[in-house]
């Protein structure tokens, strides 16, 4: 008689153990595309393609898929918000952001509550100091004017924060995550190599919906 046991009948809804991903990627992929598929007009003019109300619970979505962020969080993340309080655009970016994010709230394996920081940009060589005070581990840039993204990235960084952003063009400088648009939908941009040397772990499931670039350009 033949060893093969491929013969045995299985229950109804049997799934072999080895085919099967964890129940959460599946939510969180699912979570994902309702956030993606919902339209996300253009505002003209604006360097912001996707209105804040989409951007922050779209990032607490894509937080939920960095697997390493437990281990550089703990118990609580904090995310600063970097703004310049004599601009307009900035200040009124860091207030919505600050008040839809208030009571949120990274899933995952290891939920965890979220405190937003806002950072005042004032002298970028006193930016890293700042952010490590506040034990930042995620600064997300908002709209800025006449400043080096680049050296806002480089005081991240050093402060082992993973930056994120609503405006596509700073993606050229180097930021790990943007939401831009794609039509009339958001679109996840992840800079690999941006997100890996911040420490980011992100899931499988998220780089697929994501456009992923890299520092020599597209992937």
């Amino acid at each position: 008689m033949s060893n093969d046991q491929s013969y045995i009948k299985r229950p109804i809804g049997y799934v072999d153990p080895r085919l099967r991903r964890p129940p959460g990627a599946w939510l969180l992929v699912g979570l994902l595309l309702q956030l993606l598929v919902r339209p996300a007009p253009l505002h003209a003019g604006n360097e912001m393609p996707v209105p804040v109300d989409i951007q922050v619970p779209l990032l607490m979505k894509i937080l939920s898929a960095d697997r390493a962020l437990p281990g550089r969080a703990g118990r609580s993340l904090v995310i600063g918000v970097v703004f310049q309080d004599n601009n307009r655009e900035s200040s009124a970016t860091m207030s919505e952001f600050t008040r839809l994010a208030a009571d949120a709230q990274v899933s995952g394996s290891t939920a965890m509550p979220v405190t937003i920081e806002p950072v005042r940009l004032e002298k970028l060589d006193a930016l890293a100091s700042e952010l490590a005070k506040r034990k930042v581990r995620v600064c997300y840039i908002t709209p800025l004017r006449s400043v080096d993204v680049g050296a806002i990235i480089a005081a991240a960084d050093s402060s082992g924060s993973l930056t994120c952003t609503g405006v596509p063009e700073y993606m050229k400088s180097g930021v790990a995550v943007g939401i831009g648009s794609r039509g009339d939908r958001p679109e996840i941009i992840i800079n690999i190599d941006s997100a890996r040397e911040a420490g980011a772990d992100f899931s499988s499931q998220l780089l697929k919906l994501a456009r992923v670039v890299s520092k020599g350009g597209d992937e």
